[in-house]
């Protein structure tokens, strides 16, 4: 959101504010997954990016083994994915 200020006539002050980003609806997934280096990852994103057109973004980080995944797909349709990979993979449910 982005706060603007505009001086009128004599000492009105108007203020107006502009959206710029649109607040999504489409849910974020976390799962925990066992991954040891970056070719576990790799593998998370490879199996995941073949999704393309039902997963809007995916957030990997190596060092907490957390996989975040935005989609409107279940979460049994995206754990069955990433377990793809033969990584234990464990659903922690919606990310706030």
């Amino acid at each position: 959101m982005r706060w603007r200020c505009c001086r009128l006539e004599g000492s009105f002050v108007f203020v107006a504010f502009t959206v710029t980003h649109q607040m999504s609806s489409t849910p974020v997934h976390k799962f925990q997954v066992e991954m040891t280096c970056e070719g576990c990852s790799g593998a998370v994103k490879r199996v995941l990016g073949k999704l393309e057109q039902q997963i809007e973004d995916v957030n990997i980080d190596l060092e907490s083994k957390i996989v975040l995944v935005k989609s409107n797909m279940t979460s049994e349709q995206l754990l069955e994915v990433i377990r793809k990979t033969g990584k234990t993979t464990n659903y922690l449910g919606l990310n706030q």
